[in-house]
């Protein structure tokens, strides 16, 4: 074992710190790169894919504690070796071809990157084992450190991208290596620190001589490998990285009036060439969404607002139609940036048209900040479902499309007004028909009346208008027929007053026009449609989530995943018998770390969810909010240093603090995202006061193991606790996806609770290890 600095306060603390903000770097740029690799829910993978690396990696450690091979400086060496080198490879393959299709690309990548938070959850270990003196320290600078890069990693996306970015997860791997102590021999770290700077030069060269980039990954969510598959070749023009995701603007001789604008390879938007549009056979004018805007009567020609403008196919339409102003919110900078270079191409779309007013800005934001009112307002459903999230807890593709989100767009529409959505596919219609449902109830219209201001008009992408009054019954069968005449299928044609034998029996008109004469009530509509399309709100915003199932939502390999390894580790403790002393046999220690893993992720995933309103950009606020409660919660773990003596009392009303603070911040946070007028600056110090508290506990407990035992338990602590936490995070998810993100941190302050008698007197130790002086604690986003 090597041997380290005997006062590790300052010099140990800003060592895992620099590591432990390395990993977060590391993670949450992997958020970003699967996303672009795979597909939008891959990104949810990461989250437990680090609490199951650093469970390992501190298993792996407590088999090799005592043996002197062991070296924190080497684990340190060879996250940094993996985690950069492995972004390296995959640039170094996007040389070679814009698209990897390898069926095991999936497997490879998911396995060479758990392999670097394996080697970080061992070295982690190893600090809190070899200095025992100063676990609050430790855990504090691990979690400031932690804190502090989850801001840095927005900084590093908005400037250089993740590729490019990852060069600093290995600085601060660097840092941390030689920070880490001093090893039997000096020149061992030395050739650690110049392996670990040959692979960031390597780096360097691959990304910026070479411009190594990700390729996109074969999945059936990509628009990019769908059009080479329809034969369509094209080369790359533009290709930036942001927080938001990386934006391709793409030109093919197939499109012979516009160029393509993908995000992660998915979501593609047209950018339409100005010229091209003066010719009547432009692709263009294809384009469904236009059919509605050519029933617009004069005094409803005033305002509008599209939502997700994307390239401007809606603000084009729109201005078509005759409407004098047109407001488009788009949430991608990077595109509007585009957008706005290339006006030579676009005719200034974004940037020379006067009617054209473009804001920068998440659209759910500027509807409730706005008290402008519209005559319409218009959006496109997003064809492909990306991840908002910078650390890719949330597997929620956004809050655009539940009751609440409907209820907004209702207040923003003039007396004249509709809500037109362009969508996809039948689940995306009935689903957003059961939105207008609830919210037209809200406001005391019952689902006759809401189905007597409703129009479906079906095509290859079927439209469907939410208007403030009564559809006239006249217009309504003179655009039935007109759609009739234009080829339409009728089955996704409804208009308020149709007869009853025009409609196809079983289609979706016809579900429609059952509850319009009240033979369905919106519940039997529920249920006898084939998919979920039950209201979404925004506690629980998974409007896509069409399965009926909860097992539906989350890959296989992330059932097996959650289930198998804590019940291995588990059994791997029973097995070995490693809390027993010659006396007892408690189970208590163990189980108060389970439900420290547990409960943590659950509350943190539930104060992000709400605090998805309080900031505009979706990106930066989880930054911030991440940011803001690792900070908490690393000042608890330093005001908890004085008072960690181990005493079970101390134990006991850190617990009980964390169940009383927790619903109180959620009531709080919940007042606050409902206000916009409220400073955004009160609900970081809401989560700044809550992560103070949560950060308490764990240093504490970690102080009563160490008093009652013999501290080479802890690296398995670790272990228990990592994977736990990586079922909370599952389990926070399933949570949220049936019963609402409220549940899951209410839940997870009661588990607090539960933990709280548990926190009593106990013989905690093991038998057949020697015992040697050791400390140890849990992942930094696994609890507190």
């Amino acid at each position: 074992m090597e041997q380290v600095i005997q006062n590790p306060r300052a010099r140990g603390s800003l060592a895992i710190g620099m590591l432990s903000g390395a990993v977060i770097l590391y993670e949450i740029f992997l958020t970003r790169l699967f996303s672009v690799a795979f597909s939008y829910h891959f990104s949810f993978a990461i989250l437990s894919l680090v609490m199951f690396g650093f469970g390992i990696g501190g298993l792996f450690y407590f088999h090799r504690r005592t043996q002197k091979s062991v070296s924190i400086r080497r684990y340190i060496a060879l996250f940094i070796l993996t985690s950069v080198g492995s972004v390296t490879v995959w640039a170094a393959i996007g040389l070679i071809s814009p698209v990897i299709a390898v069926p095991l690309a999936f497997p490879l990548y998911l396995l060479s990157s758990l392999v670097p938070f394996i080697l970080a959850g061992m070295a982690m270990s190893g600090f809190f084992h070899a200095w025992p003196a100063s676990t609050s320290a430790l855990y504090a600078g691990d979690l400031i450190g932690a804190s502090l890069a989850a801001l840095s990693a927005y900084i590093l996306m908005e400037w250089i991208g993740p590729v490019i970015g990852t060069v600093f997860v290995g600085i601060a791997g660097v840092i941390s290596l030689a920070l880490a102590g001093k090893t039997g021999g000096e020149i061992r770290w030395k050739l650690y620190g110049l392996l670990s700077g040959l692979v960031i030069v390597l780096h360097l060269t691959v990304t910026l001589v070479f411009s190594g980039d990700l390729p996109i990954g074969e999945s059936s969510d990509k628009d990019i490998l769908q059009s080479r598959k329809e034969g369509v070749t094209w080369e790359i023009r533009e290709r930036r990285w942001s927080s938001f995701g990386r934006t391709d603007l793409l030109e093919s001789e197939a499109w012979r009036d516009s160029m393509g604008i993908y995000i992660d390879g998915s979501a593609g938007t047209a950018m339409y060439n100005a010229n091209a549009l003066q010719t009547p056979n432009s692709s263009f004018y294809g384009f469904p969404g236009l059919i509605p805007l050519r029933m617009l009567q004069d005094n409803q020609k005033d305002s509008a607002l599209v939502i997700g403008a994307g390239a401007g196919r809606d603000v084009i339409s729109l201005l078509l139609s005759g409407m004098n102003q047109v407001t488009a919110v788009e949430v991608n900078t990077d595109l509007v940036d585009i957008m706005r270079e290339y006006e030579e191409y676009n005719g200034g779309l974004y940037s020379k048209v006067d009617r054209v007013n473009v804001v920068a800005q998440e659209g759910r934001q500027f509807v409730r900040k706005s008290s402008d009112k519209y005559d319409v307002i218009m959006m496109t459903l997003p064809i492909t479902k990306s991840s908002r999230s910078v650390e890719g807890y949330a597997l929620t593709e956004n809050t655009l499309f539940t009751v609440e989100a409907f209820q907004d767009y209702l207040s923003r529409l003039t007396e004249e007004g509709q809500l037109i959505f362009v969508a996809h596919h039948e689940p995306e219609v009935q689903r957003l028909v059961s939105l207008a449902l609830e919210a037209y109830g809200r406001e005391g219209l019952s689902f006759q009346q809401t189905m007597a201001r409703t129009a479906l008009i079906g095509s290859m992408m079927p439209i469907l208008t939410f208007s403030r009054f009564p559809i006239n019954p006249v217009i309504a069968m003179d655009l039935y027929y007109q759609q009739l005449g234009a080829g339409f299928s009728p089955e996704m044609i409804y208009l308020p007053g149709m007869a009853e034998g025009i409609v196809p029996p079983e289609s979706t008109a016809a579900l429609f026009q059952s509850l319009e004469n009240g033979s369905l009530n919106p519940d039997m509509f529920y249920d006898d449609s084939p998919w979920n399309i039950s209201p979404t709100y925004d506690d629980s915003p998974f409007f896509y989530q069409f399965g009926r199932s909860v097992f539906t939502a989350f890959p296989s390999v992330l059932w097996i995943l959650m289930i198998a390894v804590p019940l291995a580790i588990l059994a791997y403790v029973r097995r070995t018998k490693l809390w027993r002393t010659q006396e007892t046999a408690d189970h208590s220690g163990l189980t108060i770390f389970v439900i420290l893993g547990l409960a943590f992720m659950m509350v943190e995933i539930a104060l992000f969810q709400k605090l998805n309103f309080v900031f505009p950009n979706p990106a930066a606020s989880t930054s911030v909010l991440l940011a803001s409660l690792l900070l908490g919660a690393g000042l608890g773990s330093i005001a908890s240093r004085r008072r960690a003596t181990g005493k079970p009392l101390e134990l006991q009303v850190g617990l009980a603090a964390v169940a009383v603070v927790v619903p109180l911040s959620q009531y709080l946070l919940g007042l606050i995202a409902g206000n916009p007028s409220i400073p955004a600056l009160s609900a970081v110090l809401v989560v700044v006061a809550t992560g103070f508290v949560m950060g308490i506990p764990f240093p504490i407990a970690l102080s009563r193991v160490k008093t009652i035992s013999t501290s080479d338990m802890i690296p398995l602590y670790w272990a228990v606790n990592g994977a736990f936490s990586m079922v909370g995070a599952f389990l926070a998810m399933i949570l949220g996806i049936t019963v609402g993100f409220q549940w899951a941190g209410l839940i997870g302050a009661v588990l607090y609770a539960l933990a709280v008698p548990l926190a009593q007197p106990v013989t905690i130790g093991i038998s057949k290890v020697s015992p040697r002086i050791g400390d140890g604690s849990s992942p930094v986003r696994s609890a507190s």
